[in-house]
């Protein structure tokens, strides 16, 4: 089946298509998204970054330090995580990733978009993560902006994220930025050689998973929607 995009998803698409084939740092600064107060900027994770080893293997420490955060639970390696990059995140037409980048040009997390459903215009907050302890309120101040570039670059208005109920601390952080309780999924845990994976009911099913038990959820996703209209960087310092 041809999936269906509407004229305001296909626009994003190609927003995030045209950033994400940029070649070099010098135009990858150009087309940053700049942080309030001063703090930094949110760099587009494009092809550039292909050829960065210094980068590929922060993505790889951040991603096993915060294996918590993830429905899906393994050991990434530097060869993994070029793979995902080159083979998943860079063409996947609905997401976009940003390296959040202090004003002393440290590399200190990353946090993404991703176009959930075409019809209803719904984007989400997606794979945030912090890989150092450093410039204080950058977090919250990075996805603020990624949220107001969202609603006047992108002119979309909701905007969502799920987040492990388990990750009570993600919950809170998210709750002071204005974002409120929609629903929850449960989630079911699938073991495999290098890991295991949380799927919902519906994953599950349709992908035919036979040795899944479906008594009792392992973790569930809280889907929140952000409905805060006058931002207030300042409540909550991450």
């Amino acid at each position: 089946m041809v999936r269906q995009y509407n004229n305001v998803c296909f626009k994003i698409m190609k927003i995030f298509n045209k950033l994400k084939k940029i070649d070099n740092i010098e135009d990858l600064k150009i087309n940053s998204i700049y942080l309030s107060e001063g703090m930094g900027f949110l760099i587009p994770i494009s092809s550039y970054y292909l050829n960065q080893k210094e980068r590929i293997l922060d993505l790889t420490k951040w991603r096993n330090n915060n294996s918590f955060a993830y429905p899906t639970v393994f050991i990434a390696t530097y060869k993994s995580t070029k793979s995902w990059l080159k083979k998943l995140l860079l063409i996947d037409k609905n997401k976009i990733l940003f390296f959040i980048v202090d004003k002393q040009e440290e590399y200190i997390g990353h946090i993404g978009l991703n176009i959930v459903d075409e019809k209803e215009e719904i984007i989400e907050i997606d794979n945030v993560s912090r890989g150092l302890s450093k410039s204080k309120g950058i977090m919250s101040i990075a996805t603020l902006d990624l949220i107001n570039w969202s609603t006047s670059v992108l002119n979309l208005s909701d905007i969502r994220l799920k987040v492990l109920k388990s990750n009570k601390k993600a919950i809170k952080f998210y709750e002071k930025l204005g974002f409120i309780f929609l629903s929850e999924i449960a989630l079911f845990k699938i073991k495999n050689d290098d890991g295991f994976n949380l799927y919902t009911e519906i994953e599950i099913k349709s992908s035919n998973i036979s040795n899944a038990n479906l008594s009792t959820p392992s973790d569930f996703f809280i889907i929140m929607k952000y409905e805060q209209k006058n931002n207030q960087v300042g409540q909550n310092k991450l």
